[in-house]
Protein backbone atom coordinates (compact mmCIF):
# COMPACT_ATOMS: atom_id res chain seq x y z
CA UNK A 1 0.00 0.00 0.00
CA UNK A 2 2.83 2.45 0.80
CA UNK A 3 4.63 1.93 -2.81
CA UNK A 4 0.96 2.98 -4.17
CA UNK A 5 1.07 5.57 -1.89
CA UNK A 6 5.01 6.97 -3.16
CA UNK A 7 3.82 6.12 -6.80
CA UNK A 8 0.74 8.57 -6.66
CA UNK A 9 2.69 11.36 -5.32
CA UNK A 10 5.23 11.28 -8.09
CA UNK A 11 7.91 9.50 -6.02
CA UNK A 12 10.55 6.71 -7.50
CA UNK A 13 10.09 3.62 -5.49
CA UNK A 14 12.81 0.68 -6.36
CA UNK A 15 11.95 -2.53 -5.50
CA UNK A 16 14.80 -5.16 -4.90
CA UNK A 17 12.58 -8.13 -6.19
CA UNK A 18 15.86 -10.48 -4.91
CA UNK A 19 14.60 -9.35 -1.19
CA UNK A 20 12.16 -11.58 -1.64
CA UNK A 21 13.51 -14.75 -2.22
CA UNK A 22 15.09 -14.56 1.36
CA UNK A 23 12.08 -15.53 3.24
CA UNK A 24 11.32 -17.24 0.11
CA UNK A 25 14.31 -19.56 0.90
CA UNK A 26 13.77 -20.20 4.35
CA UNK A 27 10.27 -21.32 4.18
CA UNK A 28 11.51 -23.87 1.58
CA UNK A 29 13.98 -24.97 3.95
CA UNK A 30 11.70 -25.04 7.11
CA UNK A 31 9.13 -26.83 4.82
CA UNK A 32 11.55 -29.47 3.85
CA UNK A 33 13.19 -29.96 7.38
CA UNK A 34 9.33 -30.25 9.03
CA UNK A 35 8.68 -32.93 6.34
CA UNK A 36 11.65 -34.87 7.27
CA UNK A 37 10.95 -34.56 11.05
CA UNK A 38 7.37 -36.12 10.38
CA UNK A 39 9.03 -39.64 9.39
CA UNK A 40 10.72 -39.37 12.81
CA UNK A 41 7.79 -38.71 15.29
CA UNK A 42 3.88 -39.61 15.35
CA UNK A 43 1.35 -37.35 13.29
CA UNK A 44 -0.19 -36.06 16.04
CA UNK A 45 3.51 -35.03 17.98
CA UNK A 46 4.34 -33.11 14.70
CA UNK A 47 1.20 -31.56 14.81
CA UNK A 48 1.05 -30.06 18.49
CA UNK A 49 4.82 -29.15 17.70
CA UNK A 50 3.85 -26.90 15.19
CA UNK A 51 2.31 -25.12 18.36
CA UNK A 52 5.86 -23.98 18.44
CA UNK A 53 5.69 -21.51 15.59
CA UNK A 54 3.37 -19.37 17.58
CA UNK A 55 5.49 -18.80 20.56
CA UNK A 56 8.80 -18.24 17.97
CA UNK A 57 6.34 -15.47 16.09
CA UNK A 58 5.70 -13.91 19.12
CA UNK A 59 9.59 -13.77 20.39
CA UNK A 60 10.86 -12.44 17.26
CA UNK A 61 8.02 -9.95 16.65
CA UNK A 62 8.83 -8.31 20.22
CA UNK A 63 12.85 -8.84 19.55
CA UNK A 64 13.25 -7.72 15.66
CA UNK A 65 9.60 -5.18 15.48
CA UNK A 66 9.51 -3.98 19.04
CA UNK A 67 6.37 -4.62 19.50
CA UNK A 68 5.25 -3.87 22.72
CA UNK A 69 2.91 -6.98 23.73
CA UNK A 70 -0.55 -7.26 25.39
CA UNK A 71 -1.37 -9.28 28.69
CA UNK A 72 -3.59 -11.53 26.12
CA UNK A 73 -0.87 -11.65 23.95
CA UNK A 74 1.93 -12.86 26.71
CA UNK A 75 -1.12 -15.21 28.32
CA UNK A 76 -1.52 -17.34 24.73
CA UNK A 77 1.93 -17.33 23.94
CA UNK A 78 2.71 -19.07 27.41
CA UNK A 79 -0.32 -21.40 27.07
CA UNK A 80 1.37 -22.28 23.36
CA UNK A 81 4.81 -23.03 25.12
CA UNK A 82 3.17 -25.06 28.00
CA UNK A 83 0.55 -26.95 25.63
CA UNK A 84 4.44 -27.68 23.48
CA UNK A 85 6.44 -28.65 26.29
CA UNK A 86 3.71 -31.34 27.75
CA UNK A 87 3.15 -32.80 24.59
CA UNK A 88 7.01 -33.21 23.64
CA UNK A 89 7.90 -34.35 26.86
CA UNK A 90 5.23 -37.27 27.00
CA UNK A 91 6.70 -37.96 23.61
CA UNK A 92 9.44 -38.90 25.22
CA UNK A 93 8.45 -40.00 28.04
CA UNK A 94 5.84 -42.58 26.03
CA UNK A 95 8.31 -43.84 23.48
CA UNK A 96 7.57 -46.98 22.34
CA UNK A 97 11.25 -48.38 22.74
CA UNK A 98 10.84 -51.84 20.48
CA UNK A 99 10.83 -49.94 17.33
CA UNK A 100 13.95 -48.25 16.15
CA UNK A 101 12.11 -45.61 13.83
CA UNK A 102 9.34 -45.65 11.18
CA UNK A 103 8.67 -47.64 8.72
CA UNK A 104 10.87 -44.94 6.35
CA UNK A 105 13.28 -45.06 8.14
CA UNK A 106 13.82 -48.70 7.92
CA UNK A 107 13.70 -49.24 4.65
CA UNK A 108 16.04 -46.46 3.97
CA UNK A 109 18.33 -48.78 5.90
CA UNK A 110 17.48 -51.97 4.36
CA UNK A 111 17.84 -50.32 0.90
CA UNK A 112 21.35 -49.17 2.21
CA UNK A 113 22.85 -51.90 3.59
CA UNK A 114 22.23 -54.26 0.88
Amino acid sequence: MRMLEAKSKGKDVNLNVFLLAIPAISDLITSTLQYVALNFVAGSVYQMMRGGSIVTTFIFSMVFLKMKAKKNQVAGSALALVGVLIVGASSLAFADSSSSGSDAVQFLRIRVCR
